[in-house]
């Protein structure tokens, strides 16, 4: 190899590390705040994670990440710069990093998905707190739990309820005297061992309610 072959060859080598470091140097990059990183993950019309969380300029993996949190979801994708979708499950197939490389609104030097594809992130959810409605005084015999609003509390239950009971704290309640939240009604915040209580301020409220609406605190 004369000098001038080995000149040439010399410098090709030393544009194809440049180029390399470069590559590598401007790549985004995943959030360890915002939960385990799962990865590049397709989807498409029907979505993948099938809860909209947030369309927003400032959108990036651990804001996504405590939108789901919020409403209950395990996963966590971020998509196209600013788009946040939650779900109980994946779904779709994996895809190579390189089709997840669009920059976050909310901060360019990380990774937000990119156009049908969520930069995916896991993190566990605790349950959600529940009310348990006793059919007995002092929570005895067995009982309807509740996460969420009961528009009818279903004609096994319906003026049945004489005792609650709130196993975690988080939740208040209020019962109402029938279906889709109308007649009188009642706020209870914690657990109550006889509902025939409430008959000392005007109503005896045990084997009353027909319609339970759940309260985060």
């Amino acid at each position: 190899m004369n000098t001038r072959h080995l000149l040439a060859f010399v410098i090709v080598a030393l544009t194809a590390c440049t180029t390399a470091e470069t590559t590598n140097t401007n790549a985004l990059t995943s959030d360890y705040a915002a939960g385990e990183y799962l990865g590049c993950w397709s989807d498409d019309a029907a979505r993948a994670l099938p809860f909209f969380a947030a369309e927003d300029a400032t959108m990036e993996p651990l804001v996504c990440r405590n939108l789901c949190t919020a409403a209950g979801y395990p996963y966590a994708g971020v998509q196209y710069s600013t788009q946040c979708f939650c779900g109980d499950s994946i779904g779709r197939e994996q895809r190579p990093e390189e089709e997840c490389q669009t920059p976050c609104y909310g901060n360019p030097y990380l990774a937000c998905g990119g156009p049908w594809r969520n930069s995916i992130y896991y993190a566990p959810v605790a349950p959600p707190p529940v009310v348990r409605l006793y059919r007995e005084p002092n929570w005895q015999g067995d009982y309807l739990e509740l996460r969420t609003n009961t528009a009818f509390v279903g004609w096994d239950w319906n003026d049945q309820i004489s005792s609650v009971y709130f196993p975690q704290p988080g939740l208040a309640i209020t019962l109402h005297e029938h279906a889709n939240y109308e007649g009188g009604r009642i706020y209870i915040a914690g657990s109550i061992p006889d509902l025939s209580i409430f008959s000392a301020i005007g109503t005896n409220w045990s084997d009353r309610a027909s319609s339970v609406e759940v309260h985060r605190r």
